[in-house]
């Protein structure tokens, strides 16, 4: 589909399944090769990154515990300012490597909070895999080990990401369409 409409609102074709595979592939090879003999602990970031996050799993081929998390920071289609992590980890971080797989990166203020918790925990190794960066958002940048694509600061859905928990389940993403 070329355009889809929610919430009175038109989102635009964005990316494809097909380039979303393609970056997928991307960093999973990249992943591949960095972590090769390693064992990680990979940390997925809920809601959004549940897709992106299978997809990538299904590609990487070295050992990892693997754990979803929790944190939340937006209401509708605005940021809170507010970073809450809701899920409690119950794995020893103390001197391991820790890879975390979110579905976008904005304002950065999330992935900056929760690797300070990370690193609170133990963790020595942080790095970030992100499928989508929005540079034109920064505000705290934390450092981004592996960047999917850089897109506009749109509002975007589809492929996990949500508006109100509404449009997820489209295997493309989308952004809003301007007036």
């Amino acid at each position: 589909m070329k355009q889809i409409e929610l919430n009175d609102q038109i989102f635009e074709l964005l990316l494809s399944s097909d380039k979303i595979n393609e970056i997928n592939t991307r960093l999973a090879s990249n992943l591949n090769t960095d972590y090769e003999g390693k064992d990680p602990i990979i940390l997925s970031v809920l809601d959004g990154s549940f897709m992106f996050c299978a997809d990538l799993l299904r590609k990487l081929d070295f050992q990892h515990l693997f754990k979803f998390v929790k944190i939340s920071s937006y209401t509708g289609m605005e940021s809170t300012g507010e970073i809450k992590i809701e899920t409690t980890l119950d794995l020893d971080l103390q001197g391991k490597e820790v890879l975390i797989i979110e579905d976008i990166v904005d304002t950065g203020r999330t992935m900056t909070a929760f690797v300070k918790y990370l690193k609170q925990k133990g963790a020595v190794d942080i790095k970030i895999c992100t499928l989508l960066f929005k540079p034109e958002a920064i505000q705290s940048k934390p450092n981004l080990d592996y960047i999917g694509i850089e897109i506009k600061n749109e509002f975007v859905l589809g492929y996990g990401l949500d508006w109100d928990y509404r449009g997820r389940q489209y295997p493309d993403i989308y952004q809003l369409k301007k007036p």
